[in-house]
């Protein structure tokens, strides 16, 4: 009997000891990333402050970086996540390494004029945790693939990039809930390109290149409350075809709020074809 509670105890032990192990390792190396987060924050902030030649730095938004425990192995300036990031200044190649430090952004905000796409991507695709994602001036949309692996992403905002085109090669994380791409001047949207973001809930398509085709292939966004088509190319006859979309609440036509209680219109068979 107390061979058995010895050798039972001794067990125990060892699996508490492997335990404590692992959730040490697993602390140390949170201490590192958020120490290194830190590091890349001060230079990132000095490189921003050179470039305007200013007192200026970084808009960041810090929250709670995570359990309390790790406060035992972080400095105190470093124990911080980051909620929101933004670079009004232009990215620049020495910017990048510093930004592939910060795995903690769930906000980010930039300027790509100038940047190349293959370093605005390998930018995107350091924020595995990113929520919203803002970027002005992108040269092309080649970097858009890079948005694919961003599983938590919710809100993308590329007003006034140049595309392209390069929406037909891109599927949307399932996540995504608002999409702007106002002034891109797109094209009609694909189905393919719609299927992947099925749970969209606002959408601005405005000062695009869009017809009614377009609005006739969102009857698959059984989630859309917000449609924007303000400045394009869509007739009275496309407009009728958006007010059935089933969960629609807005839609923005032009200098003011559409009234969406008017009578419904039947789908017609022009409409249907494809491109």
């Amino acid at each position: 009997m107390w061979r058995f509670r010895f050798r039972y105890s001794v067990r125990t032990l060892l699996l508490l000891t492997m335990v404590v192990a692992v959730l040490l390792s697993w602390c140390s190396h949170r201490a590192s990333v958020f120490k290194k987060q830190h590091q890349a924050v001060v230079k990132l902030q000095e490189l921003c402050i050179a470039q305007e030649d200013a007192t200026w730095a970084p808009i960041i938004e810090k929250g709670r970086a995570g359990p309390s425990i790790l406060k035992w192995f972080t400095p105190r300036e470093c124990f911080y996540r980051i909620d929101g990031l933004g670079i009004l200044v232009d990215v620049t190649p020495k910017m990048t390494p510093l930004l592939n430090q910060m795995p903690t952004v769930r906000q980010f905000a930039m300027s790509g004029e100038g940047i190349p796409s293959s370093q605005l991507s390998a930018i995107i695709e350091g924020f595995p945790r990113l929520e919203e994602l803002t970027v002005r001036g992108a040269p092309d949309g080649k970097w858009l693939s890079s948005i694919e692996q961003l599983h938590r992403l919710k809100t993308l905002d590329i007003e006034g990039c140049v595309l392209d085109g390069a929406l037909r090669d891109v599927t949307l994380p399932g996540s995504l809930r608002s999409l702007s791409l106002r002034c891109t001047g797109t094209e009609d949207l694909t189905l393919d390109f719609l299927c992947g973001a099925k749970g969209l809930k606002e959408l601005d398509l405005s000062w695009t290149r869009i017809s009614d085709k377009t609005l006739v292939r969102l009857h698959i966004l059984v989630e859309l409350e917000y449609l924007n088509i303000c400045g394009t190319r869509v007739t009275d006859a496309g407009i009728a075809k958006a007010r059935l979309l089933p969960s629609l609440k807005r839609l923005d036509t032009g200098a003011s709020w559409s009234d969406l209680n008017r009578e419904p219109v039947s789908w017609s068979d022009d409409l249907l074809q494809p491109n």
